[in-house]
């Protein structure tokens, strides 16, 4: 297996005289190009494509209301136009939601489906008057697009502040993770704001109601792991797995990968690595990012932090299951040079090579 690190290079610094053509890049849209930036702005996401070839994204801020957007990116004769197909927040305290920041899913019908971070019920002292998020869905209409809020969070033990994508199932159920929330003892200067939950939103009697599959820092000391940031992926066999930013059982909480097993209904939480297990943790910490499996029932992931114990920088992982346990090898310990703090997924070609990329170091 290798491991594709692309170091982005200023023009001109590459060698005139190379033998292998640099890969080219073309912008295909600008963003605040509006006034006001109504086209939206400050894209944090990955995109989304449909069977036609269309984009999909969001911004964090900008639209019309400057609390986020959805658009949409399409091509005709070489060139890429792109609009706004929903602007977050037209209504009075973004009951709609607001700050939208992770990637969004498309299911088989061409609907949009994704989280804001903040907008919804406001007034509960944990999200104080930003509100708590949403999950929403966006359905292609003849006219445009139809928005629907399919959940507001509450900022209490229904969970708060969700930041990453949803994904689906076989029968149209979302699951999700947030970030706050949750019936866990976190608090934040003294105030009890929770340690994070993985939810469930289903539809119900014509509408959708949301079910806490787990509440994070359940256990003594947060040894299950606490505030999630990723999402989450499935195994064949319907059980969820993801990774918590802090807690677990290593010299200090750095960080967990989880397995959320379905049985009889309900769902029990298990801890398949905890972070910083190894002097200096050299092993990696503080998982920013998703899971993801390859043919062979191996999960793979980065660390934001750790790894080389002179620069921890961060690591890109492998889990491998050996009977009930797993085991962690690191395949790169980033430093600085090649990069500094994954912070997105990784994903496999066609070879069975990673590709990934870093937020911040390179040669540059």
């Amino acid at each position: 297996m290798r491991i594709k690190i692309w170091i982005l290079l200023m023009a001109g610094a590459m060698a005139a005289n190379s033998a292998v053509a640099a890969p080219a890049q073309s912008i295909l849209h600008n963003f605040c190009q509006a006034v006001n930036c109504a086209d939206g702005a400050f894209s944090r996401a990955g995109l989304v494509s449909d069977g036609s070839g269309h984009l999909y994204g969001t911004t964090s801020v900008g639209g019309a209301h400057d609390n986020g957007s959805v658009f949409e990116l399409t091509q005709s004769g070489g060139a890429w136009t792109e609009s706004v197909i929903y602007s977050f927040c037209p209504a009075r305290g973004c009951s709609d939601g607001a700050y939208p920041a992770a990637t969004l899913i498309l299911d088989g019908k061409g609907n949009l489906f994704g989280t804001t971070i903040y907008g919804g019920k406001t007034g509960d002292p944990r999200c104080a008057t930003v509100g708590c998020g949403t999950v929403f869905e966006l359905s292609p209409a003849n006219d445009g697009w139809t928005y629907q809020t399919l959940y507001t969070f509450g900022g209490g033990t229904d969970g708060a502040n969700p930041t990453a994508s949803v994904i689906l199932d076989k029968s149209g159920n979302l699951y999700g993770t947030t970030f706050y929330g949750g019936a866990g003892p976190c608090d934040q200067d003294g105030q009890l704001i929770g340690c994070g939950t993985v939810y469930e939103v289903t539809p119900s009697n014509g509408g959708w109601a949301e079910y806490v599959v787990y509440n994070f820092c359940s256990v003594t000391h947060c040894t299950d792991g606490s505030y999630p940031v990723a999402g989450l992926i499935f195994d064949t066999n319907g059980n969820l797995y993801g990774t918590t930013y802090r807690g677990g059982d290593g010299s200090q909480p750095s960080g967990t990968v989880f397995k959320l097993a379905l049985s009889n209904g309900g769902w029990t939480e298990g801890v398949l690595y905890n972070f910083c297990s190894v002097q200096g943790c050299a092993d990696g910490a503080y998982p920013y990012a998703g899971l993801v499996f390859d043919n062979n029932g191996n999960l793979y992931g980065t660390t934001s932090s750790g790894g080389n114990t002179t620069h921890p920088a961060g690591t890109v992982f492998e889990l491998t299951p050996s009977n009930a346990d797993w085991t962690e090898n690191v395949l790169l310990a980033f430093n600085f040079n090649d990069g500094l703090s994954p912070e997105a997924s990784l994903i496999f070609d066609s070879k069975g090579d990673l590709y990934g990329t870093t937020s911040n170091g390179g040669s540059s």
